[in-house]
């Protein structure tokens, strides 16, 4: 069985093994009116805990593989584009 994930906010506590989780974009950090303050200030946080939690992580584009790739680097090796 593999848990997947369609959006980042998956579980941060306790993520099921293995388990696939998509990143769309980072819209939220790239640009400076991309939501609300307290999502664009918690948002790093919850993208580390959960990508690297994760087994695998795809996104849907070179440039948001590159976003995340550059803001979490050490995640580099479990990143695909699909």
């Amino acid at each position: 069985c593999v848990y997947w994930f369609p959006h980042f906010d998956a579980p941060v506590a306790r993520m099921p093994h293995p388990a696939v989780v998509t990143v769309h974009d980072l819209i939220p950090l790239r640009q400076p009116d991309g939501g609300h303050p307290l999502k664009r200030a918690i948002l790093p946080w919850v993208l580390r805990r959960v990508t690297r939690a994760a087994t695998r992580i795809i996104t849907v584009s070179d440039d948001s593989a590159a976003d995340l790739t550059t803001l979490i680097p050490d995640i580099a090796p479990k990143v695909r584009v699909v």
